[in-house]
């Protein structure tokens, strides 16, 4: 859906990630040597079926989960693995918006201290205004400011969410199920809104999703995860079109809308 800007350097660079746990006394790789990039006005949908790996991933690039090994690059610049050893400005130049908007904000808070808490976390300037321009830029009220998360539609939650995601003016969006939860003309809305937010901001968005027509609407490349690893990549038209691998065949002809052509 949307044009890539001219670019040179990726904004996010990941390079030969892996993620091990150890489960049950064994050892187990759920994500195998992942190395994607991701531009300035671009977006990159990682898809696969439940279990590839997909949200392991965005967590190892956020530095929640760290990976045991790979390199990572925003902007050019190598960053720690682990989310601690991060500077405040490389925390900054990352935002996350999670699937299930219910469950990730704190029910007691209000959606004023939803949006100031990250803004004051991440050495911004929380004061008057500032999550009233946040709720601005997704298309929300700042009436909303006093209410807490069970008083508003899931179209708002996610709002809200995507809303909290910029709190540190971030380079890089990264959407893990983003739409997934939500009816389908909310989704219309909340797809409509992140393309906006990737011309109006200049960002860039690893869009992780099962759904495939999502990534058919809003991707400009799209990376096919299986079992941990990218099987295929490549621009959206060519994947959605002419796959080369038989997994993302298998993957495409399950959607629930028919997506291979010709």
């Amino acid at each position: 859906m949307t044009l890539a800007l001219a670019r040179s350097e990726p904004l996010l660079q990941a390079d030969d990630l892996s993620v091990t746990f150890a489960t049950a006394g064994r050892r187990v790789e759920a994500v195998r040597g992942v190395s994607l990039a991701v531009h300035r006005g671009e977006v990159l949908a990682v898809i696969g079926e439940s279990g590839s790996g997909k949200s392991t991933l965005a967590r190892a690039i956020l530095g929640l989960t760290p990976p045991h090994s790979g390199t990572l690059r925003l902007d050019g610049e190598r960053v720690p693995l682990a989310v601690t050893a991060r500077s405040r400005v490389q925390r900054r130049k990352l935002g996350m918006v999670f699937q299930d908007s219910g469950a990730a904000f704190n029910p007691r808070f209000s959606v004023a201290r939803i949006l100031n808490e990250p803004i004051r976390l991440l050495g911004g300037d929380a004061g008057k205004g500032a999550a009233e321009e946040l709720l601005d830029a997704v298309g929300l009220s700042g009436a909303l400011l006093g209410r807490r998360p069970h008083e508003l539609s899931g179209g708002q939650r996610q709002r809200v969410g995507i809303a909290r995601a910029l709190a540190g003016n971030p380079e890089v969006l990264i959407c893990d199920e983003a739409v997934s939860a939500l009816d389908l003309s909310v989704q219309a809305q909340i797809l409509n809104l992140l393309a906006d937010l990737l011309l109006r901001r200049g960002l860039a968005i690893l869009f992780i999703t099962h759904d495939i027509s999502v990534v058919s609407y809003l991707a400009d490349r799209i990376a096919v995860m299986h079992q941990g690893k990218i099987v295929e990549s490549g621009p959206a038209s060519a994947v959605l079109d002419t796959p080369r691998m038989a997994y993302t065949r298998t993957l495409l002809a399950s959607a629930p809308e028919p997506v291979l052509r010709g």
